[in-house]
């Protein structure tokens, strides 16, 4: 149970940290004794991927929506235990969820949720109005755009300009939030969850 308790606590100061304070660096974060930091992405990125999801299959109409979404292609991240993963570099521009957000990691004997109602900010923007972008290493990827009628698992090159997506699944790896212009001594907050909740389910 402290382990599980341990897990959640550090995923869940990783959030916050760098949605209060976040000029902090995420690695201070989220270090830990003998973590491997990956060199791109820049701190210790989890072995087992967390399960995202923004919006639900269940409920029609547009669930999230971002200036821009690309696909940046293949790359090879290490992770915490100094092991490899090929995965899919995605970028957002000025993401926002405005329904059902969910984080959760599933292991053999607990399950951990961050979940949040909506709207909440992922990139969104500063209180200039520049645009944040929203990074994430992830594999299966899976979403509905458009008339919301299919399933893509791939990004088409001209998603380019003010998407709006039913629903969007995909198993992240690391997920980093930031301005790609910061100005000096300027303070971003790219990440607000309000009603965000975080559960422990399972084990004893």
């Amino acid at each position: 149970m402290i382990a599980r308790l341990a897990a959640a606590a550090a995923v869940l100061a990783a959030l916050v940290t760098t949605a209060v304070f976040p000029d902090i660096s995420v690695s201070a974060a989220g270090a830990a004794s003998g973590c491997v930091k990956d060199t791109k992405i820049g701190f210790c990125v989890v072995p087992t991927a967390y399960k995202v999801e923004f919006g639900r299959d269940s409920i029609g109409g547009y669930q999230w929506h971002a200036y821009s979404f690309v696909d940046l292609g293949t790359t090879t991240i290490t992770v915490a235990d100094g092991t490899t993963r090929s995965v899919n570099h995605y970028r957002f521009s000025r993401l926002v969820v405005d329904q059902n957000a969910l984080i959760q990691q599933t292991r053999s004997d607990y399950q951990m949720r961050i979940g949040a109602p909506g709207p909440i900010e992922l990139g969104g923007a500063n209180n200039a109005g520049t645009s944040m972008w929203t990074d994430v290493w992830a594999s299966g990827l899976e979403f509905r755009w458009g008339l919301c009628l299919f399933t893509w698992s791939w990004v088409p090159d001209d998603l380019s300009l003010n998407i709006s997506g039913c629903w969007l699944r995909l198993d992240a790896y690391a997920i980093t939030a930031y301005n790609p212009q910061p100005q000096p001594g300027q303070r971003d907050n790219p990440v607000y969850l309000p009603g965000a909740t975080l559960s422990l389910l399972g084990g004893t």
